[in-house]
């Protein structure tokens, strides 16, 4: 199956300046020290694949709703629960209608999580599958046997929560959730989508290679999605493209196998775990970045605090504040001085309780780390590792940030140079759920404290590597505090949302 997008604007992408331009939005999740909850599950990609294996195309497809088509959906559907469509795609054997693909996302019990839900052309549920799911409790819906239950529905056939698909015990919020956005899916695509496909479709024709503006290729490498996207420029070929495109997952890939803490069998984490004499070149490289971020950031980014991430994922799941002898138990094995790093001998040693979370700094440096491959081939694109690193490749781009208190409304369009990145971090929307209180996901490394007012911020910079750090260091420290840190670094800006006050970088765009 081909898969190529429909060459309009897309739900989480805008074109502007000249149609090939790239426009992302930075959403607000979190990208930290913190408890790592998200869980990806498939590719985008992969569900289409699973979803229509036989079908010769599947585009993205862009529709059209006026206010009274979605007052009449809403009216047939009664969806109780907020969700948010991303993508809708329409799986055809050149112009024969097979079915669509809604990649969604509904809410569980603070978090959305993101499925598809594929319909067969009479618009009864052919498949779902769960992609992400960012809370600790309620994945059971992911669960094969369940998700079953959706196959062959359609509008005004049974879509009610505990009376046509049955609750699983844990996951009450994210069944019910679930339920409700696939009922409106079914709704819309049978009052509304149908027949705009219909006429589309005649139009729609396999498109020549020729005809390619863009390549895309993803894969989830650690948690998030890893993404790379390829703009023809001069006519490239399109083959081309694609080979230079799953050559930098590849490299993505590898670079995983060195420095992903959370694989026990990565070599950092053997070396941690002091079974390696000697490690790699590359894996030096990153642990002088992780030691030069650690003194720039004042010890707030510390990849050692892993201690007290487990002290707070267990009080989550046991609904428990930890007490403070189990926190200061966890604080003498955190620190990133109890790590030597022997530069002669390219050795590393650390005490044999310490454990590492590297992911808010191993992120940015993979996308740097596939840069530079693809730079040398004067290609034109961008990087993206999840939602919230993005780096600009061989050309401007527009990048839409998004208010972190209220992710529909765009904040600034800020004009990303050829080689620039730009990170956002934030806590308004993910929180840990203790009893009646709510603690952010930052932790700091220094009081084994969860950050307790809701905090964002977004930073340009030179590197992804460099923009992942401020951010997570702009929601640790005080803004009197992170500001002048990246006042002071040539290219950086930075604005930070504490509560309800901004706080804007000296550089940061107008």
């Amino acid at each position: 199956m081909v898969i190529r997008p429909r060459q309009r604007y897309s739900f989480h992408t805008q074109n502007i300046g000249r149609p090939a331009h790239v426009c992302v939005q930075v959403l607000f999740f979190f990208l930290s020290v913190c408890v790592m909850a998200e869980e990806n599950y498939l590719t985008i990609e992969a569900a289409l694949e699973k979803a229509f294996p036989e079908s010769a195309q599947c585009q993205q497809f862009i529709p059209e709703l006026s206010r009274e088509q979605a007052r009449l959906v809403f009216s047939k559907a009664h969806p109780k629960k907020n969700g948010k469509l991303q993508r809708i795609y329409v799986a055809h054997n050149d112009g024969v209608l097979d079915g669509v693909v809604f990649i969604d996302n509904a809410i569980g019990r603070t978090e959305h999580f993101t499925y598809a839900c594929a319909l067969n052309k009479d618009g009864s549920i052919k498949r779902i599958d769960v992609l992400t799911y960012r809370e600790p409790y309620g994945n059971e819906i992911r669960k094969r046997s369940w998700l079953k239950r959706f196959v062959g529905k359609k509008y005004g056939a049974g879509l009610r929560h505990k009376r046509d698909i049955p609750n699983l015990n844990g996951a009450t919020l994210s069944c019910r959730g679930m339920v409700e956005r696939v009922r409106f899916l079914v709704t819309y695509y049978d009052l509304v989508l149908s027949k705009q496909v219909a006429d589309w479709l005649p139009q729609a024709s396999k498109e020549p290679l020729a005809n390619v503006k863009k390549v895309e290729r993803s894969a989830i490498i650690g948690e998030p999605v890893f993404r790379i996207e390829l703009l023809r420029n001069n006519n490239e070929a399109v083959e081309a493209l694609q080979a230079h495109a799953q050559a930098g997952l590849q490299r993505a890939e590898k670079w995983d196998a060195h420095i992903n803490t959370w694989n026990p069998e990565s070599e950092l984490s053997l070396a941690l775990q002091g079974k390696l004499t000697t490690v790699s070149d590359g894996l030096k490289d990153f642990i002088n970045h992780v030691q030069a971020m650690h003194r720039l950031t004042k010890g707030s980014v510390d990849p050692s605090v892993k201690p007290l991430i487990d002290v707070w994922y267990q009080a989550d799941k046991n609904q428990k504040i930890p007490d403070t002898s189990a926190i200061n138990d966890a604080l003498k094995h955190v620190g990133l001085k109890k790590t030597q790093w022997d530069a002669a001998t390219k050795s590393l040693s650390c005490p044999t309780t310490m454990r590492w979370d590297a992911s808010a700094l191993a992120k940015g440096w993979m996308i740097d780390r596939v840069y530079d491959e693809l730079t040398k081939q004067k290609l034109i694109g961008s990087l993206h590792y999840g939602e919230s690193s993005v780096r600009a490749l061989g050309e401007t781009m527009q990048v839409a940030v998004r208010d972190p208190k209220d992710p529909g409304r765009v904040f600034k369009t800020i004009s990303l140079k050829a080689g620039q990145a730009i990170s956002s971090s934030g806590t308004y929307h993910r929180q840990l759920v203790i009893g009646d209180e709510q603690f952010s996901y930052f932790i700091n490394p220094k009081n084994g404290q969860p950050i307790r007012t809701a905090r964002a911020a977004t930073v340009i910079a030179a590197n992804t590597a460099l923009a992942d750090a401020l951010s997570t260091m702009a929601c640790l420290l005080p803004a009197e505090e992170s500001l002048p840190i990246i006042d002071g670094i040539d290219g950086c800006a930075a604005h930070i949302w504490i509560g309800d006050k901004q706080h804007a970088s000296k550089s940061w765009p107008q």
